[in-house]
């Protein structure tokens, strides 16, 4: 067995290639015709890559449907957006920089924090209009708990003893009185429920073409979109307020606050007709070396650097500065750009880690994994009872959006895998102890209790780790819950700084492939046989085994200190 936990595929010569290709479009044809697993069972006799294509035509059609359909962003995602030039503008003639990195700055350069609250309510909507949306339920709330901690501060509001959380982001927020419309701390509250796979988001996930196979622009999704977007924007009126704080302790007086700026929308027809560009919607591909490497990604970071240099320009030269709706899009555009730039350093400098001997295409093979075992998931889904229909459903949006944001070299994705190891144990606990699961359902208990109930209490400390990064408070302990991800690799691993965010992530896919294949044998034989020879590539054994051991590896990271938090917000 190789480090990554996954059977390598034999080389193939270019004939053998050929042939293969052949049989997969032969099996696509095929496979474009069933569309139940009662259908896919029968046919499997006849072909057994069926359910490998039929999980990779899934994949595609929602990629497909997500560029097809109309924008999710709302009025409040360009609310928030049109100011950004504006806001650019400001950070730099205060001398802000353009920060590289993906997750919360660890520094006391002000202006860097600024601009990654621009940066994350930006990604906020590319994950919402991507379909990614337990990725934006989860930036969303840490994007809450990021600028909750920045208002205590200011404004000296500790948190009383025994105090509920929710309660707490509402005291804090209202110092705004009136200006801030939400109740945050009931937001708050709600992303939280959300995340643990209650409240409306079901009716969301049951909406996604995951499931339906159509345009991805439901009631409930854009009713979601909406209130996502307006938390969201709630928040970034937090860091507009920053920015014109910055102006008025630099003395700046020949440029506006982003909260000083109006700015009226184009009309809808324009909105739609540059939403709907093809350049538009490359933003909201995944970082995968097809893309990357591709014209139009490298077109997004062409329009990124001009849109820097002139607002490097427009900063240095004291001219006037107007807003186009152009600039709107380019600030937008921008932030995908600086996450492509650094993708390519990654696959060009670190591309032979994920395998020296196929390189990027093994990382494909790896992506391809990945998303058939969330459809699968979903597909179970279908056929089974409604509390463990929706973990398995919440299961598969979180390793959707943790495996994209993992490709962005972000933190946010292991707050995502969180997740996916939660709605895991709790699928676990409906299968194997249905009265439990019942009583948990009822109680609405932590994550480590589905754990404890799944057997799976040896992963508390590693659920742990994994859930330093789904919040962030002035106690996070990032920094030493990170080492423990390297520590729970095998020993064997070359490069375990590196990697320890994809073992994390492909460790808690592969618990997640075991339900689907435990659900697969129990009613589709043929199925749950496809589905172990093409995706897990693990036998029955395998799994059990792939578990058993990294239990014992996860035991072995508990009883360490955790030492001091790690954060210094202010």
């Amino acid at each position: 067995m190789p480090k990554s936990g996954v059977r390598k595929n034999p080389k193939k010569t270019k004939s053998s290639n050929l042939h293969d290709k052949e049989r997969f479009d032969q099996s696509r044809r095929l496979a474009q015709g069933f569309s139940s697993l009662f259908a896919l069972e029968r046919a499997m006799t006849r072909d057994p890559q069926l359910l490998a294509v039929r999980l990779s035509i899934l994949t595609s059609q929602r990629r497909k449907a997500i560029n097809q359909g109309p924008s999710l962003l709302t009025t409040a995602s360009w609310q928030g957006l049109a100011l950004f030039p504006a806001a650019d503008l400001a950070l730099s003639v205060c001398g802000g920089d353009w920060p590289e990195m993906k997750n919360s700055p660890n520094t006391d350069r002000w202006s860097t924090h600024v601009r990654w609250g621009l940066d994350q309510f930006a990604e906020i909507q590319r994950l919402i209009a991507a379909g990614m949306t337990y990725g934006a339920l989860m930036t969303t709330r840490l994007f809450l708990e990021r600028w909750t901690i920045n208002i205590a501060s200011s404004h000296s509001i500790p948190a009383h003893e025994s105090e509920m959380e929710s309660a707490y982001i509402t005291r804090v927020w209202k110092v705004f009185g009136t200006t801030i419309k939400l109740n945050m701390g009931h937001e708050w509250a709600w992303l939280s429920e959300c995340l643990h796979g209650r409240d409306r988001y079901q009716d969301v996930l049951r909406a996604d073409l995951f499931v339906t196979g159509k345009s991805f622009s439901d009631a409930e999704t854009k009713k979601f979109a909406k209130r996502v977007s307006e938390i969201a924007h709630a928040v970034l009126l937090q860091v507009f307020a920053n920015i014109d704080t910055m102006l008025l302790e630099n003395k700046v007086q020949n440029v506006h606050s982003p909260m000083r700026v109006t700015y009226t929308l184009p009309p809808a027809e324009v909105l739609n007709a540059s939403t709907s560009s093809p350049i538009f919607k490359a933003q909201f591909a995944p970082l995968d070396p097809l893309f990357v490497f591709s014209k139009i990604a490298n077109d997004i970071v062409k329009i990124g650097q001009e849109y820097r240099a002139n607002i490097a320009s427009f900063a240095a030269d004291d001219e006037e500065f107007s807003i186009s709706f152009s600039d709107v899009l380019s600030a937008l555009l921008e932030r995908r750009g600086r996450s492509v730039e650094l993708a390519v350093k990654a696959l060009t400098s670190e591309g032979a880690i994920y395998d020296p001997e196929s390189g990027r295409g093994y990382l494909l093979t790896r992506l391809y994994r990945f998303g058939a075992i969330a459809q699968g998931a979903i597909l179970v889904a279908g056929v089974s009872p409604k509390p463990e229909a929706q973990a398995m459903r919440t299961a598969a949006a979180a390793l959707e959006s943790a495996w994209n944001l993992w490709l962005d070299d972000s933190h946010t994705s292991l707050g995502c895998v969180r997740g996916l190891l939660e709605q895991t144990a709790r699928a676990r606990v409906h299968r194997l102890k249905p009265a439990k699961a019942e009583k948990l359902e009822a109680n609405r208990n932590s994550p480590n209790r589905w754990l404890e109930a799944a057997s799976l209490n040896r992963l508390n400390e590693f659920g742990r780790a994994l859930g330093e990064f789904s919040h962030l408070k002035t106690t996070s302990r990032r920094d030493m819950a990170f080492k423990r991800l390297i520590d729970v690799q095998e020993r064997t691993a070359e490069y375990p700084e590196q990697t320890a965010r994809l073992h994390a992530l492909e460790t808690s896919a592969y618990f997640l492939a075991k339900e689907v294949h435990s659900r697969l044998r129990r009613h589709y034989p043929n199925l749950g046989e496809a589905f172990l020879k093409t995706v897990t590539l693990f036998d029955a054994d395998g799994h059990k085994n792939f578990e058993d051991e990294f239990m014992t590896r996860a035991l072995s990271i508990r009883d360490k200190d955790w030492g001091d938090p790690d954060f210094k917000f202010f």
